[in-house]
């Protein structure tokens, strides 16, 4: 069991190890704001150690004026570090550019073609971000510009197979409870197997489970990884004025298609998959996983249904699930990460492992200095997946 003593350093370990705050800056959500985020236990009831991990998330960033002038960011490059604090340049011409969407602020105009950026991060040197830049021209936006930033006490970002040699196909399955058709995806390992496959059931497959897929290979062929199959569930399409998406993923919204969804995900999906992709029935091979509205769903279906799944990969949910969440080792496993550049998910998160810990849950909790986005999830997605089949 890893302890930690200050937020700067390294984040694995388990709920009774949650870290003590240590850093300061520029105030965002408001302590009350935050407090009022957790919707159980109330705040203050927290063990001081979590309510001081939650506060700390809301200061964890410190937009700043650029240190340097433009001919010395030109040599450094588009990002470079100084100790905590991160410089980043876009080069062209424009009218103005911000940036996107951890860190949001307007760059500074150094030079005709320059523009430059900067903010203190608490941990940089273990940070994991991508920073978009928004340029625009006459006010219309212009191609977008991504940097990386993988701060040199980062493990590497995960070997993804190009191209693969396993299988994606798309499938339209007719639904009895959504009254529709959904788009599944799936991913079959190269072969030949014997017997049934353990399986991830994935949310926001369109744009989750392809990548994930090309991270989960490598590890399967190097024999880091079992052959698993990956059988995602493409997200309700987006209709104006409408969250149809919220609506399916979020039990609080109290929406009737929460219910019709979760039903076709754990019975329907799972049924299918069973009798065309050779999955196995067995709880403790079916592992749910989600990231954001798609983690708080996964949260929520391996807790109203203890018995179908065997683990959870709970990545940034901003919705702690419904009551009573379950116990013991009767309980599906959980792996939970969330990142401090995204205060309102890592209460979120920080309070479920507190409250599976009370139940005597299984669970890895798992924080890293990064935001809400994809360059954090895919590496946490492949080292949950890699603990929850370790676990069998």
């Amino acid at each position: 069991m890893k302890h930690r003593q200050s937020l700067a350093m390294p984040a694995i370990y388990l709920l009774a190890c949650l870290p003590q705050a240590a850093c300061t800056s520029l105030p965002q959500p408001s302590l009350t704001s935050m407090a009022q985020a957790v919707d159980a236990p109330a705040f203050d009831s927290l063990p001081r150690q979590l309510r001081e991990a939650i506060v700390a998330s809301q200061t964890a960033l410190r937009p700043q004026s650029p240190s340097h002038d433009a001919e010395v960011i030109r040599q450094r490059g588009p990002i470079f570090a100084d100790g905590d604090t991160l410089t980043f340049s876009y080069r062209g011409l424009a009218d103005s550019v911000s940036s996107c969407c951890v860190i949001r602020q307007s760059l500074q105009q150094l030079a005709p073609d320059l523009w430059a950026g900067s903010v203190r991060i608490r941990g940089l040197q273990q940070a994991r971000l991508d920073i978009s830049l928004l340029p625009q021209i006459n006010g219309q936006a212009q191609t977008t510009t991504t940097l990386q930033w993988r701060g040199p006490e980062t493990s590497a970002d995960p070997l993804a197979a190009d191209p693969l040699r396993g299988r994606l196909s798309l499938y339209r399955l007719a639904s009895t409870a959504l009254a529709a058709e959904r788009n599944v995806r799936v991913y079959e390992p190269p072969g030949p197997h014997t017997g049934p496959l353990p399986v991830v059931y994935l949310t926001d497959a369109e744009w989750l489970l392809p990548p994930l897929a090309a991270l989960v290979e490598p590890l399967i062929l190097q024999g880091q990884l079992p052959p698993v199959l990956l059988v995602g569930v493409d997200a309700a399409s987006p209709k104006a004025g409408a969250d149809p998406r919220g609506e399916e993923y979020l039990w609080s919204r109290h929406s009737p298609q929460y219910a019709r969804h979760a039903e076709f995900f754990v019975k329907e999906l799972s049924l299918w998959a069973e009798q065309e992709l050779a999955a196995s029935p067995l709880p403790a091979d079916r592992v749910v996983a989600g990231v954001s509205n798609g983690a708080s769903f996964a949260a929520s279906i391996s807790s109203q249904h203890p018995r179908h799944f065997g683990y959870a990969l709970v990545l940034s949910s901003g919705v702690l699930p419904p009551s009573p969440l379950p116990v013991g080792r009767e309980a599906p496993a959980y792996y939970l990460y969330a990142g401090r550049l995204e205060p309102e998910f890592f209460t979120q998160t920080a309070a479920l492992a507190h409250l599976l810990g009370i139940n005597q849950v299984r669970l890895k909790w798992v924080d890293g200095v990064s935001g809400h986005q994809l360059a954090a999830w895919l590496p946490a997605l492949v080292e949950g997946l890699r603990w929850a089949l370790a676990q069998r």
